[in-house]
């Protein structure tokens, strides 16, 4: 099994602590590790509505570790500021805009990044990891290789044959170790780990936020290289070398990352953290999506023989027939809100899987009293 590790570093821009990237950026060169680091290229200055180009301290930081061939420069967005719709912000800066200023906006940043550290800019990181397909157009017209959002994010594209390559987030610094150790036992291919950090993930600079401290990050990084079917690569370089990275690819991975999500954790294959090819994501998606459907059934069955029996016990004598019509009809409307913020946010998840199992089971046991006592009483 080979594993490539591909470490991106998100949020470099004017505001970012400069003195962490120094330091990342001695430490990657030292150790001989590529990485890929996410450019904002613009930021606001205050309430003027106007934009500042990044720093030429920065720019020059860029410059010079860029010439090592240790960094890939991506673009990550245009300022990373929030779109709103009803004055409500969206977390996005590209999905729901027009294609034109879409392509403005890319277009823009790519120049300017270009101009900085003198090379080609290949891959773009969208801000909250959200697009849309008037995104990917403007990728494609404006020469982009590869995009790199989230393992969870992606567009219905009507055009699914994109001559972009989707290499999506898989982990963040604290998951790495065991995502290294997940795909040692899985046996489907090649294993592509893209871990996904930011300045504030060390405590060093964000003690509320931080979940690892720069020590412990030369550890993790001393671990992975003792590892001898460990690979580094930064997303051209993995581009480059791993030919099936296409939207069909992607979906099939979120497909079955989202059947994965449903799982209790003691149900979870070992394969959660890996972007797997389109073969091995739909044998595993298969067997994800047997084991989660026999267990959400079990439940399901469990709870409406519960609910339904329980009357033995004090249903029968305690509650009368309009108690039941209240709690069954309390029982729809909690699934029905179940359902909506489902719908509002994308994805379900185990919790939200296992109140729906428990609310449907109860339903239907107490439906089928329900039902009895009418019969009963005629």
């Amino acid at each position: 099994m080979q594993i490539i590790v591909v470490f991106r570093y998100d949020d470099y821009s004017n505001h970012s602590p400069t003195n962490l990237e120094v330091r990342l950026f001695e430490t990657f060169q030292r150790n001989h590790i590529p990485f890929t680091i996410g450019v904002i290229p613009f930021l606001e200055s205050g309430d003027t509505h106007e934009y500042n180009a990044l720093s030429s301290t920065k720019a020059n930081l860029l410059r010079n570790m860029n010439n090592t061939s240790i960094i890939e420069v991506a673009l990550h967005g245009f300022n990373h500021e929030t779109i709103y719709q009803n004055k409500k912000p969206l977390y996005s800066e590209f999905a729901g805009l027009d294609f034109t200023s879409q392509h403005e906006r890319l277009s823009q940043g790519k120049r300017l990044l270009e101009q900085l550290v003198g090379k080609t800019v290949k891959t773009f990181i969208p801000s909250w990891n959200s697009y849309d397909e008037n995104t990917i157009k403007a990728l494609e017209l404006l020469e982009f290789e590869t995009i790199s959002a989230s393992n969870l994010s992606s567009v219905n594209l009507k055009n699914e044959k994109s001559p972009l390559k989707f290499l999506p987030q898989t982990c963040s610094l604290n998951e790495l170790r065991r995502a290294v150790k997940s795909a040692k036992r899985n046996e489907e291919g090649r294993a592509i780990i893209v871990v996904l950090f930011h300045a504030y993930d060390f405590t060093d600079v964000d003690e509320s936020r931080g979940e690892i401290t720069y020590e412990n990050f030369l550890e993790l990084l001393d671990w992975l290289k003792a590892q001898t079917d460990v690979s580094f690569l930064n997303i051209s370089q993995t581009a480059q070398v791993e030919h099936d990275l296409t939207y069909q690819r992607l979906s099939k991975n979120i497909f079955f990352l989202n059947a994965l999500s449903l799982m209790p954790l003691f149900l979870q294959p070992s394969a959660k953290y890996l972007n797997l090819t389109q073969d091995a994501a739909n044998r595993l998606k298969i067997k994800a999506w047997a084991i989660t459907s026999i267990y959400y059934f079990t439940l399901l069955l469990g709870f409406a023989a519960l609910a339904y029996h329980g009357k033995f016990i004090f249903i029968e004598n305690i509650l009368p027939l309009f108690i039941l019509k209240y709690i069954f009809l309390s029982l729809i409307l909690v699934l029905f809100l179940l359902i909506a913020s489902i719908k509002l946010r994308g994805r379900m998840g185990h919790k939200r899987a296992l109140i729906s199992a428990v609310v449907i089971g109860v339903a239907i046991g107490i439906g089928i009293l329900i039902v009895e006592r009418y019969i009963s009483i005629m």
